[in-house]
């Protein structure tokens, strides 16, 4: 069922939503531990996963530690600022690791993708 312009959303219907945008998260969030070869992912879980809509807005974020909470926003705007969304195809991979936009270690990395 196709929201309407004008159209108010239910209760009910944001919060379908809501779940399978954070399932799709958690999933992505499982897989990376699933698949890891090091420990530092998949004992200790020291990332973040989260999810944006096409305006960078976050609208999903996986569980992880409290340190990686919001902590993509800034260097995904810069990743794509750098690119250039017009650049930006689905199926396209960008890996940043750039310490100064993803405030992070020189070692860490910021994986993003358009879909």
């Amino acid at each position: 069922m196709t929201e309407q312009p004008g159209e108010t959303l239910d209760g009910a219907r944001a919060e379908v939503v809501r779940s399978y945008l954070l399932a799709a998260a958690e999933e992505m969030r499982a897989t990376l531990i699933r698949t890891s070869f090091n420990p530092v992912i998949y004992e200790v879980h020291d990332f973040g996963m989260s999810m944006y809509d096409a305006d960078l807005r976050l609208i999903a974020e996986a569980t992880g530690l409290t340190f990686f909470l919001g902590a993509n926003d800034f260097s995904l705007r810069k990743g794509v600022e750098y690119v250039g969304r017009e650049n930006l195809r689905p199926g396209d991979v960008v890996l940043l690791n750039y310490p100064y936009w993803n405030a992070a270690h020189a070692y860490d990395a910021t994986l993003f993708s358009p879909v």
